[in-house]
């Protein structure tokens, strides 16, 4: 999990008061705003993600030696339940540790890179119940995200020195089934100064469907995976682009930044929208002014039809979309974990068909 956070929010190793007009998508009429519902969280956790079981939210903690990496609470009290998985090489433990997203009722995967296994849970009030690890092909590495399609089906999205690459992969046979490199056409008009970071993008899908966010260019694109689980891209939405080559090659962190962690359910898409230069993510004294997660939440249906666009009285990384509670659930990154933050989006999209 920390290697996507390392990606899009490591350091420029260059101060300077960051002043960029932030850059705002005309496509929609108003912001709404809303207001976090606080649940106090008595637990010391500096938290890297949160996921959405039947009965169940599961927390994950960053990696820190000596301390378990998961913690689990009952979604109808929002009650803490018990925590597990520390970091080692005994049973029971983890090395690099990832939480899959889409899990199904209340089971729990977990992707353990350095193994290239996928450990499944079920889980209940005081306990998991380890059911089944699969090993992984160990070439499909740096693991940046892993999302179940249905059981047997996987989207592994990777990041290496030129390219970001989505693969489709068979858990039962062991096979990649189709892989997905997306051309924007930055190699072209960058040339030596070319950086794969510039085409970073994150994932997020809902079964065959899938959405991507891309870091550095203002663009998403949706796409679908066929009865073969071969990759089919949509055109996208390619908003206004403010010029398709960065305005600062030499420094990444000195252009502007878009889209992160894209979340959506099986009606609408919800997609973090920054549009300021990236170096408002990074910690004094790279950024004189201090750091902010300030994300708008840009809201469209799977037509792409722009349906709202958010905004949060809290600074945000990561989104955990409760479909059935009508909730977001989230943290501010830039406190202390002391309450998990919860949105109400009851009456976002109701009439999108």
């Amino acid at each position: 999990m920390k290697y996507v956070l390392a990606i899009v929010l490591c350091i420029c190793f260059s101060c300077s008061d960051n002043s960029s007009e932030r850059k705002m998508n005309d496509v929609f009429s108003e912001d709404i705003s809303l207001v976090a519902d606080k649940l106090p969280i008595n637990e010391v956790i500096n938290p890297v993600s949160i996921v959405k079981l039947k009965d169940f939210l599961v927390v994950q903690n960053e990696y820190i030696s000596g301390e378990d990496c998961f913690y689990v609470y009952s979604l109808d009290k929002m009650k803490f339940c018990f925590s597990f998985g520390r970091l080692g090489q005994a049973d029971g433990e983890f090395i690099a540790p990832m939480i899959v997203q889409n899990n199904t009722g209340n089971s729990l995967s977990i992707f353990d890179s350095s193994p290239d296994k996928i450990f499944m849970y079920d889980v209940s009030d005081t306990s998991t119940h380890l059911i089944k690890e699969r090993k992984v092909m160990d070439d499909i590495y740096p693991t940046q995200e892993i999302s179940y399609v249905n059981d047997s089906i996987v989207l592994f999205q990777t990041m290496g020195p030129f390219s970001s690459k989505l693969y489709s992969y068979n858990l039962n046979t062991n096979n990649i089934l189709d892989t997905l490199e997306f051309d924007s056409g930055l190699k072209e008009v960058m040339d030596s100064k070319y950086n794969s970071n510039f085409d970073f993008y994150n994932l997020t899908n809902v079964g065959r469907r899938f959405v991507v966010g891309f870091n550095y260019i203002n663009e998403f694109k949706v796409g679908e995976l066929d009865d073969d689980y071969k990759f089919q891209v949509h055109e996208g939405v390619k908003l206004t682009n403010y010029g398709l080559a960065p305005t600062n090659p030499d420094k990444l962190y000195k252009n502007y930044f878009y889209y992160m962690f894209p979340s959506a359910t099986s009606e609408l898409l919800f997609l973090p929208y920054l549009g300021q230069e990236a170096t408002v993510l990074q910690p004094f004294p790279i950024n004189l002014k201090g750091r902010h997660f300030d994300f708008y939440i840009e809201v469209y249906d799977w037509n792409l039809a722009p349906v709202a666009r958010l905004k949060f009285d809290n600074d945000l990384i990561k989104l955990c979309i409760d479909e059935e509670r009508h909730k977001i659930y989230t943290w501010n990154p830039e406190e202390d974990f002391d309450n998990i933050l919860v949105y109400s989006i009851e009456n976002i999209g109701r009439d999108v068909n």
